[in-house]
């Protein structure tokens, strides 16, 4: 005998229907998308016919990301259903019908691959479809793949910095698109130890819709900090690099930058580990004001190699 579907549980606190469509779409995040603009700024491109097509291939991520999320949130409705917090998103709480996500992602997407087709290089559409592909890819199955998830996350950012390179027709380093693997690839590690450490202690169960046991803290800590430790050792390698000299007038100033993204990624793994870390790495970027104070002087550091 089948059993019934549980009722959505019902929401906190009632939202209108404009405010239950902007947490599905998080435009917020989009700041993840300014990583397009790195291309230009490690080439020192600030022209307006580059930073137009940066801006055009940051406002299609933005949209391709949000009709993501929408497709994302409707595919986890009921895992997101037996989560403290998920369950108030506006698909999971039943303030959103999945017919009308479905509807408003479709345009969404149609939308960002006309503003790739019409102002941007076909290698940007390319960037942009590829980019797509993969989240979509990801939303229905990778993210169950321990291990495997963790990747492909780092490699969705990567995909934004060498979208930029496509929409700007500016070639992405080595050196760079490596620091930036290893980097992304630590904070997605520590995406997933903060979900983690939400189950029961000693609990043998899966995350709802992931693929990960409380047993895994321990292999999670230590692969997110080697990763990030990484990357603070690329920052070096390109400091020391004929690019690095190249493209920099003080290349000495990365070299200090290299301790100062370190120290920031062990407070990421501090937070982490001490379970003070929301699970949501850019609500916890953005609340967390030491974390904050370090992203500014790495900023103040890097215009200083210029």
């Amino acid at each position: 005998m089948k059993h019934a579907p549980a009722a959505p549980p019902p929401a906190t606190a009632p939202r209108g229907r404009c405010a239950a469509w902007f947490h599905a779409l998080r435009p917020l995040h989009w700041v993840k998308n300014l990583l397009v603009f790195v291309p230009a700024v490690a080439a020192h491109r600030f022209d307006r016919t580059t930073l137009d097509a940066a801006m055009a291939m940051f406002a299609a991520m933005g949209l391709a990301a949000s009709a993501i999320y929408v497709v994302n949130d409707i595919a986890d409705r009921e895992a997101d259903r037996r989560h403290a917090r998920k369950r108030r998103r506006p698909f999971a709480s039943g303030e959103l019908k999945p017919a009308a996500g479905w509807a408003v992602a479709a345009a969404l997407l149609a939308l960002a691959a006309t503003i790739a087709i019409t102002l941007l290089p076909a290698a940007a559409t390319i960037a942009l479809g590829g980019y797509v592909i993969l989240a979509m890819s990801y939303s229905f199955a990778i993210k169950r793949r321990v291990g495997l998830d963790g990747a492909v996350l780092a490699v969705l950012y990567a995909v934004r910095i060498l979208a930029g390179g496509a929409a700007t027709g500016i070639e992405v380093s080595s050196w760079l698109l490596a620091l930036s693997l290893a980097l992304f690839a630590s904070l997605a590690l520590a995406k997933r130890h903060a979900e983690a450490r939400e189950a029961a202690p000693g609990s043998a169960d899966r995350l709802p819709g992931r693929g990960y046991r409380p047993r895994d803290l321990g292999w999670l800590r230590v692969a997110g900090s080697v990763c990030g430790a990484a990357a603070s050792a690329g920052l070096v390698f390109y400091a020391a690099s004929l690019s690095g000299a190249r493209y920099y007038a003080r290349p000495g100033w990365l070299y200090v930058l290299a301790p100062i993204v370190l120290v920031w990624v062990l407070r990421v793994w501090t937070r982490a580990a001490g379970g003070r870390m929301h699970d949501d790495p850019l609500v916890d970027a953005m609340t967390d004001l030491p974390g904050l104070a370090l992203v500014a002087t790495g900023v103040l550091v890097f215009v200083a190699a210029f």
